[in-house]
């Protein structure tokens, strides 16, 4: 709830978080049960530690999931620097962070497929499976290991967003070399006014079949790699 994508936005009433919460408890006790080790001794020591491993598995869980959006939204903020955007950021309530038009569209839309792909199943469906692999009262989180798969986890996650964007950011540079050399045969030509409109609008265009991939690819990441990536990240 405080890291996930969607979940973890202002706009959702504290309310209805905690309520999703315990739904979520009770419907996940019969698998927390089955896999425990056994009953957490609720003297203060042993709870503050079972608190804190719980906490530590579930943020990093949601930090993972958003990072795939964070990753897409800070590539497009680029892109759209690119497309001459530099001078109109638009503040995006969702990052709580001011973005180029580029960005905001581009966090907009895939937040939209991560609905349409049923993206809230596929991580209560992972949460759930946490606590398979990482058992309730079991203590037995190495923080060593976790942290070095957790950066392996985190530079693959942040590589695939970067792919998908950086097809745009390459076009906008090959687009800024010709304006260069032309700007060099024709240097009466007024090159801002033929530049601007020229890459806003093969940028459009760009986008528009940019679509298809992104939702392509989202829907093999959570379908598949996430899961794979749950596995390294807690396994090895």
């Amino acid at each position: 709830m405080v890291a996930a994508p969607l979940l973890s936005r202002n706009g959702i009433p504290v309310m209805a978080k905690v309520l999703l919460t315990a739904t979520i408890v009770m419907s996940f006790y019969p698998t927390i049960l089955a896999h425990s080790d056994g009953l957490i001794l609720y003297d203060s020591w042993h709870l503050a530690i079972a608190i804190f491993h719980e906490i530590l598995v579930g943020y990093s869980m949601g930090v993972l999931m958003s990072l795939f959006f964070d990753s897409l939204v800070s590539f497009a903020h680029l892109a759209g620097i690119q497309m001459g955007q530099s001078s109109s950021n638009v503040f995006n309530p969702a990052l709580l962070a001011a973005t180029s038009p580029t960005g905001t569209f581009i966090a907009n839309v895939a937040l939209m497929f991560f609905i349409f792909l049923n993206g809230i199943y596929h991580m209560l469906f992972l949460l759930k499976k946490s606590f398979v692999l990482v058992p309730l009262a079991s203590y037995k989180l190495d923080l060593a290991t976790l942290g070095q798969n957790y950066i392996a986890v985190f530079t693959e996650i942040f590589a695939i967003g970067m792919k998908i964007i950086l097809p745009l950011i390459a076009i906008m540079f090959v687009i800024d070399v010709f304006v260069a050399l032309f700007a060099k045969i024709m240097p009466q030509a007024n090159m801002f006014f033929l530049m601007m409109p020229a890459k806003l609008i093969v940028g459009v265009f760009i986008i528009m079949f940019m679509l298809n991939a992104l939702y392509l690819r989202m829907q093999q990441f959570y379908e598949i790699d996430f899961w794979n990536l749950m596995d390294k990240l807690f396994l090895g």
